[in-house]
């Protein structure tokens, strides 16, 4: 397999090819030119460069805390779910039990699935009306 190739057939490289050609494309929009290793003395190329991890660090940074959010809304919806999917899993005289208060299998039966709609509502799930 060629470098074309292997570069085709790999959706990730072919990402970063993508990245690397938009941000020449900038580059040369912005400054007329590609990278000229003569611009900078060492010393500056090393600033820059340094100017440049600090910035990637802030994104990564930034990146951490949205998946934690993510994360602890992800957790906080299943924990709904759970609890709706239990509510509907009784059988005969079962009795369900969650933290606020003991259900008997008959006002399980009676809901009729509001609180099912309404824990889906609340995570953002939409319902077609039925006239």
């Amino acid at each position: 397999m060629t470098i074309s190739d292997e570069i085709i057939a790999n959706p990730i490289i072919r990402n970063v090819q993508a990245l690397l050609e938009n941000q020449t494309a900038k580059g040369l929009a912005k400054y007329g030119t590609t990278v000229n290793p003569n611009d900078y003395s060492v010393e500056e190329w090393i600033q820059h460069a340094s100017e440049e991890i600090i910035d990637f660090l802030v994104y990564l940074q930034v990146l951490k805390v949205k998946l934690n959010e993510s994360h602890m809304k992800l957790a906080r919806e299943n924990e709904q779910l759970i609890k709706t999917a239990r509510f509907y899993a009784q059988q005969g005289n079962w009795v369900f039990r969650d933290d606020e208060r003991i259900f008997s299998p008959s006002e399980v039966e009676m809901d009729k699935g509001h609180l099912a709609r309404k824990t889906l509502e609340e995570l953002g799930y939409e319902f077609e009306n039925k006239s």
